[in-house]
């Protein structure tokens, strides 16, 4: 029988929290998905850890580090399913995730995402997202380069996700804002009301070791949302003439971003009364909050009419 659902867990030297994410997939109350696990050349105990499951669910596949672009897209063209489900390799599902997903699947859906309990190195909760539910309000906040959906916690109707093209492998980083764009263009997109993933924050995510690139592929596909406004990949030549005006551009506007999102990661560390302390002894970090309000509101006005 054809499954409902393809889950594409990619894996990067993921054996720390690997074993957790297979566990929480394997969980789920939903049952009728299968969970594609692709090795990425890890040279940790990631495959070993991998091995260790037989479920006939589970289809184990090894190839040479291509990045995640790449291996998100091994994965999709190995999948049997018309639904494609995300789960990157240190997050935990919560059993329900599916099964609540599922409920939402619509013709004139393209992407069901969810809310997240957010959560540290350790596991331990400090937070929950609160984005926006529907369509015209996810691109609303997508428009202001605002965060809008957890790429691990969406569902992805398959050929709206074909139909746009699929990943551009020239956003290597932040290569889900892009693709929202696009695929908003043929299709809703819309979040859950429930966190029904953790989604763990930690030293080595990509998007804090490699914000300034996010940030200015973000930038980069706002200008191409707002003056081709097409769901086709942008053209090569377009990247690149568009990528270095907004690296003049946005200097101090990542500037400020890194600043902040290292503020909140020594936060979201802390207990209530420790992040009290914490503002309390760096009050910059509401003046930087400014700038960034700011310098952002000058650089989207740029980006709109480049």
């Amino acid at each position: 029988m054809q499954p409902l659902i393809s889950v594409i867990l990619p894996v990067y030297n993921a054996s720390k929290f690997l074993a957790e994410a297979i566990d929480s997939i394997l969980a789920q109350d939903f049952q009728n998905f299968e969970l594609l696990i692709i090795n990425d050349g890890s040279t940790d105990d990631s495959q070993l850890i991998i091995n260790g499951y037989s479920d006939k669910r589970i289809r184990v596949f090894e190839k040479s580090n291509g990045g995640l672009i790449d291996t998100l897209a091994f994965g999709i063209e190995r999948s049997d399913s018309l639904w494609i489900a995300r789960m990157d390799a240190d997050d935990v599902a919560l059993p329900k995730r599916f099964e609540i997903q599922f409920q939402s699947i619509a013709d004139d859906v393209a992407v069901i995402g969810t809310q997240a309990s957010l959560i540290n190195e350790d596991g331990v909760e400090y937070g929950r997202t609160k984005f926006a539910l529907n369509h015209k309000d996810i691109v609303v906040q997508l428009e202001n380069l605002s965060s809008s959906i957890i790429h691990p916690s969406v569902l992805i109707n398959k050929k709206m996700l074909e139909k746009a093209g699929g990943y551009d492998p020239k956003m290597h980083i932040a290569e889900d804002f892009d693709l929202w764009l696009r695929i908003s263009k043929i299709g809703k997109i819309i979040n859950i009301d429930q966190p029904l993933l953790k989604l763990r924050k930690h030293g080595s995510n990509i998007s804090a070791t490699k914000l300034d690139i996010a940030t200015d592929n973000c930038l980069i596909s706002l200008a191409y949302h707002y003056k081709i406004n097409s769901l086709v990949i942008m053209p090569e030549e377009f990247y690149h003439t568009v990528s270095k005006k907004i690296a003049m551009w946005s200097k101090s506007y990542k500037k400020n971003v890194i600043e902040w999102e290292r503020g909140k990661n020594e936060i979201g560390n802390n207990g209530s009364f420790g992040k009290i302390i914490y503002l309390t002894m760096h009050p910059n970090l509401i003046v930087n909050y400014a700038r960034i309000f700011l310098s952002k509101k000058k650089l989207l006005d740029k980006i709109k009419y480049t």
